[in-house]
């Protein structure tokens, strides 16, 4: 559940997940054009405001979700009483002077604005605000991986930074099924991110261009994963979706290690899932 903390400049894209599960897979997109290969994101409220938080009020406005809208004009409200001006300034500028660019947005503004956002739209200096501001925030689940899965994911994205844009995009893709990331597990990174998107990848270019690049690293991040004792369980449970990656993609082969060599020539059947030990992740 939400924490209940107070929303700032700094800490807006933290705040925007916890209140809003709506924005969260926009919030992804925009790490996802950011982080490319091994990148860093780098982001500003500014970013995330105008293309998660005002983009969630112009597709429910567009989309004829009252409620939606009303839920984000009450964060809206909340936003402003923040005390932070920078985040205040972020709200003004990237939200409230641009719902007229949305046909229906202003309107609906307008009608359950609360009475900080009120005085602050155009053309309403002296009139009375709404009877009706937007209901008080409702919590909502946390929408985050549980400890194992997120020190899976942190260790992958700390160690081998060639696979942070696959993450991305398998967790935007959870968060466009379900709105939260609660229930991605240690395995199902390994499985989707590593060996389903970056596999892919490795193949597309190995068929198309003929670029060897993307394989090596599929290979070389398998290796590595395959020489951590609190990973290798779950490489290991892909065995056969490695195979049949290296059936499909002979660079594989010719770019396995030691670690990976095994594996592909071990027919021995593998468990459907596996636990990660938290204390044997180096």
């Amino acid at each position: 559940m939400t924490d209940g903390r107070s929303p700032t400049y700094l800490g807006f894209r933290d705040y925007l997940w916890d209140v809003l599960p709506e924005a969260r897979e926009h919030i992804l997109t925009e790490e996802l054009y950011q982080v490319g290969d091994g990148g860093e994101i780098d982001l500003t409220a500014y970013r995330y405001m105008s293309n998660a938080f005002r983009q969630v009020m112009e597709d429910a406005a567009g989309n004829g979700d009252r409620d939606l809208v009303r839920r984000c004009i009450a964060l809206i409200e909340t936003m402003l009483a923040s005390g932070d001006r920078n985040l205040v300034d972020v709200v003004q500028i990237r939200v409230i002077e641009k719902t007229g660019h949305t046909p229906g947005l202003t309107d609906l503004v307008r009608a359950y604005a609360g009475p900080l956002t009120w005085p602050r739209m155009a053309n309403t200096e002296g009139l009375p605000g709404p009877a009706a501001p937007g209901p008080a925030e409702a919590p909502v689940a946390d929408g985050r991986p549980g400890p194992e899965a997120a020190a899976v994911r942190s260790w992958l994205w700390e160690r081998v930074p060639s696979v942070r844009y696959f993450v991305i995009l398998t967790e935007r893709e959870e968060t466009r099924a379900t709105m939260s990331l609660s229930a991605m597990t240690a395995q199902r990174y390994v499985a989707e991110a590593i060996v389903r998107e970056m596999g892919q990848d490795a193949l597309e270019h190995a068929l198309g261009s003929g670029d060897p690049r993307p394989t090596e690293q599929f290979a070389a991040t398998l290796e590595l994963l395959l020489a951590e004792p609190g990973l290798v369980a779950l490489v290991r449970s892909q065995a056969a979706e490695i195979v049949a990656a290296a059936d499909r993609n002979p660079l594989l082969r010719e770019h396995a290690a030691p670690g990976l060599q095994k594996l592909l020539g071990d027919q021995e059947p593998q468990p459907d899932s596996v636990r990660v030990r938290l204390e044997d992740l180096g």
